[in-house]
């Protein structure tokens, strides 16, 4: 079941194999309480780095982590960890940008992205404004993607 433990323990398990990541999403929203308390579907997290090579590495390696193949991306990696997805999105720790799609969308995360002002124990948390600018971009984002198919679609036609 996910939970904040569960949380906690992804998000720590990871620091330890030198993956710096941050909690996103819907545990983070809930933490800031942009959302009520209730029931999460998967574990979201922020990846700091240039690249997923550390991540593929690990999840090549770690038979704990069932990789998920239809969630690579550009901008993501997934897995399954005690059957709950976990997607892990980059954010380049020098341009603070996330590439989405291969160059579908290129997004900006504010500066203070990985500011973590919660000080719950045991996670770091991505900032407030980061989730706000997320959210405001998201159905562009989606939207954008979808379009994407459709003239690759159109192509192959």
């Amino acid at each position: 079941m996910n939970s904040i433990e569960l949380l906690t323990v992804v998000h720590q398990y990871l620091l330890a194999k030198g993956i710096d990541n941050w909690v996103f999403g819907g545990w983070a929203e809930e933490l800031y309480q942009l959302r009520e308390p209730g029931w999460h579907s998967d574990i979201d997290l922020l990846v700091r780095d240039h690249c997923f090579t550390y991540v593929d590495n690990l999840l090549e390696s770690d038979g704990t982590l069932v990789d998920i193949p239809e969630k690579r991306f550009s901008h993501k990696r997934a897995f399954e960890y005690h059957s709950i997805r976990v997607e892990l999105f980059l954010v380049d720790p020098v341009t603070l940008t996330t590439n989405f799609f291969a160059d579908c969308h290129l997004f900006k995360w504010p500066v203070d992205t990985f500011h973590n002002t919660l000080k719950f124990p045991g996670l770091g948390i991505c900032s407030k404004t980061a989730l706000q600018a997320y959210r405001e971009v998201h159905k562009k984002i989606v939207a954008k993607r979808k379009l994407q198919l459709m003239e690759f679609e159109n192509e192959s036609n």
